[in-house]
Order: C-alpha cells, then structure tokens, then sequence
C-alpha cells in the first residue's frame, strides 16, 4: 500500500474515531442531565396548600381573605402543613398567633376551639352521624342547625318504591360543616348532608337504611312534639280512594332516637 493511500486510511479512521466518541460523549452527557433533571424534579415536587394571603394577628379567622393556596415544592414543606383539600376543617377557625404573609398554615396556628368540637354538643349515650339527604327535597335549602326534622326513609323495592317514617323529632346538630353559634364567616356551604345525634342502635339502623332506599326529611315548627301516625306510602295510596294508609303497628317509629 502505497505511504498515501495509508495516510488517507489513518485519518479517515481517526475522523471516525473522534466522531464516535464525541457521540459517546454527547448521549453520557445526555443521560446524566435526563437523571438530574428527574432527581430536581422529585425533590421540588410541589403541593397545594394553604399559606397567610398577608401579615395576620392573633384572633383572625381563617378565611378567603387571610388564606391562600400556593404550589410549595414538598422538600421544603413540614410535614403537618394543610393541604389545600383540607379546607374545611379549618375555614372559620381563629389564628392563634402572628403569621407572615405566605407563611405556612399549620396546626400550630389554629386556637383550639371547643365550640367548634361535634363532640362537644354530644350528651352521654348519643352518637352523631352524618346522612345524605335527597337532593330532591328543596327544604334542605331553608334548614339550619338545631331545627328539629322528621326523617322518612323511600324504600327501593323493585318496582314498587315506598315511603315510611324513620325517625321523628330528629334535632340537626350540623350542616356540612355548619355548627350552630359558629360564626361561619361565609364559609358554610348548602350541603345535601346533615349530622343528628342518635342512641347508637338509631345510628345503626340509620346505617342500613342507607342501603336500602332514600332519606328526606320534613321541618318540624319550634316545639312541635307531637308523635306522628304511623304510615306506608306506596303507588296505591297516592291514585287510590285515600292518599293515606295506616299500617297501625307494623312500622316501629323511634322517637328522636330513643330506645
């Protein structure tokens, strides 16, 4: 082989050489950037979650004008901060001491208030339990807390559905999150579900009513402790000769849940 030819053939395979490595070099590169962008990524994952909209003082409540929600990359977040979803449990509850604005909102912050405990308005004996009520009935709009309902239940039985008294006299200890005397501060939200006080054998049989039918509920007028009549309302009853039909003793009807 001739000195020229051998010449081109060197250099041709250093060209390639070089090429391939600095291909090489370029996908390691590639590679080690792709790992570094995915650590940063997981360790500045970002959560929703509340934080002072501005300098707050002691006793102010917690609200769409003291509170916002900010995107915190979680490294940096303790680990008892609330969560944006956790709203609820906090809308309304007073500060306990100074914030600075975008500080996070923590346990720490809330004044503990009884007031604001269920448990609290329970009496000896009595369980609370919380029950959707039929979207259907419009008087879910004109409740408030500590009115006083009675409870039907609307059975789905095959296809003949019927209704029958539940419970009577039943007082509504909440509404969503609605308590009564607790200044809401135009937090509390119309909710189709509603919280009594019953004796626990009423709460399970609340609890399995659910599975059977429909609740809905009737407003009681303050101080109206009469009993009512025992009934089973069905699709005779209502296009038949009476739109009432008593069943005298068949159906039990608990009395504010008392046993």
């Amino acid at each position: 082989m001739r000195p020229l030819q051998r010449g081109a053939l060197l250099l041709a395979g250093a060209v390639a050489t070089g090429i391939g490595g600095a291909y090489l070099t370029e996908q390691k590169i590639e590679q080690h950037l792709t790992a570094a962008e995915a650590a940063l990524q997981g360790d500045y994952e970002k959560r929703q979650v509340l934080v002072a909209a501005g300098d707050l003082a002691p006793g102010e409540r917690v609200g769409n004008d003291t509170i916002a929600v900010r995107a915190v990359p979680a490294t940096y977040l303790h680990s008892g901060a609330y969560s944006s979803n956790q709203w609820s449990s906090v809308a309304g509850s007073e500060i306990s001491g100074p914030m600075r604005a975008g500080e996070t909102l923590l346990p720490a912050h809330i004044r503990r208030n009884d007031e604001r405990r269920l448990a609290a308005r329970l009496h000896s004996g009595e369980r609370a339990i919380t029950l959707p009520v039929s979207s259907s009935s419009s008087v879910t709009e004109l409740i408030e807390p500590m009115d006083s309902v009675d409870l039907m239940l609307t059975l789905r039985d095959g296809d003949t559905p019927m209704t029958i008294p539940l419970l009577a006299e039943v007082t509504i200890l909440a509404i969503g999150n609605r308590l009564a005397g607790v200044p809401d501060d135009g937090f509390g939200q119309r909710s189709q579900h509603i919280t009594v006080a019953v004796n626990p054998l009423s709460a399970a049989r609340l609890t399995h009513a659910l599975t059977l039918g429909d609740i809905h509920l009737a407003l009681r007028a303050p101080g109206d402790a009469q009993t009512p009549p025992a009934f089973l309302i069905d699709e005779s009853s209502i296009i038949g000769d009476s739109a009432e039909n008593p069943v005298g003793n068949e159906i039990e009807v608990i009395i504010g849940g008392t046993l």
